[in-house]
């Protein structure tokens, strides 16, 4: 039996003769009856390898981001910890500013992927010039009106002196890029919900590479350059977005992807805003919650100390590339599921949402158990501290064996968003968040005052929530019948 059969009795298991949606080789010409996998023996599931060709690429995209970053924070490392922190504080609430683009690219994902399932191409240009236009709305407005919380955020979360400083010169230079990182985050979605996450993947390449030679010059002095120190990692990376940003959009204008481009008008069109903001507010809310929630548990850790924070986002960094296989199976769900609903084949698309939750499930278990065994070395790669490391390591494995469990938020999630159910995920984190994570984790650090191994492990009752709460919807099936 191959990876991912798991034989004929399963009711969610897709026939070995059923055909798949369309991808990124034949999205405009295929129809839905079209098999886009030509040329492999009759023993090969379909199901299994349209999974793979549209999760790997987003899986080797994640890994060199994730890989650019741990260089970063390494980088810096040479600085000391207040640079560690800074670097690593300043990136999360770079994020947290994200949720707004977030849930644009959730609308624009779910519209884009219907409208390929139904061959209709010319929706497809118009959704994606519209969300062109709302990127630039979002990255000026939250480019603006961050700055002048930057101070206050960082200590928020309870960093100050030398380390709040060196969170604030990253940030300041990091949010150069936002306008770009918005546009490059909104025609990535719109490329990967018609099938294509190899353009994404060899531009991020390129990018990750010149983020990687930036900062070797900006942040220490190389090549006739002033040693910018922290700031410099934020030029950099800021620089390298810009760069990836012209190449999407210029392949993208020269007719060079998948997406159309002369099919729709420039034209403002609030009614197509209202449909991506419809389906992506919920997006929207859930990011900004669970982003808030790691802030406000990022600061029970201020209770315990600058080395039990570090030990924190070096773990969070190592466990990063545990997390690699959900960000491309959830890529993979939300591309099929919403084909297949837009082709009108439900059942399919709850085939597919199951069989990459088992994919997910299993290669996230194995990366899991795979950084448990190697935890130490990996903390020690980041900062060589005999007080730091062990507690990094403990973390690291209270991570690694919440991986599989987190493969169902990661899948499950990613299929009901693409299939334009974006309530139920909201409502899941924040019943999760809410319970299972802040409520006993603020009872462990200013009640009870525990170690903080117990404030650490809260976080595998969170994701056990999630993956009930998440499957029980899934299989209820009420996402069949959403409209977008």
């Amino acid at each position: 039996m191959k990876l991912g059969d798991t034989g004929q009795d399963d009711p969610h298991q897709l026939r070995e003769d059923e055909h798949v949606p369309a991808t990124a080789a034949h999205a405009q010409t295929a129809t839905p009856a079209e098999t886009p996998v030509s040329g492999t023996a009759q023993t090969e599931s379909p199901l299994t390898l349209n999974v793979w060709s549209l999760a790997w690429p987003t899986m080797a995209a994640a890994f060199m981001h994730t890989a650019t970053r741990w260089v970063d924070v390494k980088m810096v490392g040479v600085i000391g910890a207040d640079a560690i922190a800074g670097v690593t504080a300043g990136g999360q609430l770079y994020w947290l500013i994200q949720t707004l683009v977030m849930a644009a690219a959730t609308g624009l994902t779910a519209i884009v992927s219907r409208a390929y399932g139904s061959r209709n191409l010319q929706e497809v240009d118009h959704a994606h010039k519209q969300s062109i236009w709302m990127g630039w709305l979002i990255g000026l407005g939250t480019w603006i009106g961050f700055i002048p919380l930057i101070g206050f955020s960082l200590a928020w979360l309870g960093l100050t002196g030398n380390a709040a400083d060196q969170g604030a010169d990253y940030m300041i230079w990091l949010l150069v890029g936002n306008v770009p990182m918005t546009l490059i985050f909104l025609t990535g979605a719109a490329l990967r919900a018609g099938g294509d996450t190899i353009t994404p993947l060899w531009t991020g390449i390129i990018a990750n590479v010149v983020n990687i030679f930036l900062n070797w010059v900006l942040i220490y002095g190389n090549l006739g350059s002033p040693a910018f120190g922290v700031a410099g990692a934020g030029m950099a990376t800021s620089a390298a977005i810009v760069l990836h940003t012209l190449m999407i959009f210029g392949l993208w204008w020269r007719g060079w992807t998948i997406l159309p481009r002369g099919l729709a008008s420039w034209k403002l069109d609030l009614s197509m805003w209202r449909r991506l903001w419809k389906i992506g507010y919920p997006t929207g809310i859930e990011g900004l919650l669970f982003q808030l929630a790691m802030l406000s548990f990022m600061s029970f850790m201020a209770l315990y100390g600058t080395e039990a924070f570090v030990a924190y986002q070096i773990g969070v960094q190592v466990l990063s590339f545990g997390f690699l296989p959900g960000h491309g199976f959830n890529v993979a769900a939300a591309t099929m599921v919403g084909q297949y609903l837009g082709a009108g084949q439900p059942q399919r698309a709850m085939a597919a949402g199951w069989q990459t939750m088992r994919l997910a499930m299993l290669f996230m278990g194995l990366l899991g158990l795979g950084f448990i065994a190697v935890g130490e070395p990996l903390a020690r790669w980041f900062l060589d501290d005999d007080t730091v490391v062990p507690m990094a390591v403990t973390f690291i494995w209270i991570l690694g064996f919440s991986l599989p469990l987190m493969s169902w938020d990661f899948t499950v999630g990613g299929a009901l968003r693409g299939a334009g159910d974006t309530r139920t995920p909201l409502y899941t984190v924040m019943i999760a968040l809410g319970l299972f994570r802040l409520l006993p984790g603020y009872i462990i650090a200013h009640v009870l005052h525990w170690d903080v191994v117990w404030l650490w492990s809260v976080l595998f009752l969170d994701y056990a929530a999630r993956a009930i709460v998440l499957g029980l919807a899934f299989r209820r099936g009420k996402w069949q019948n959403q409209q977008v």
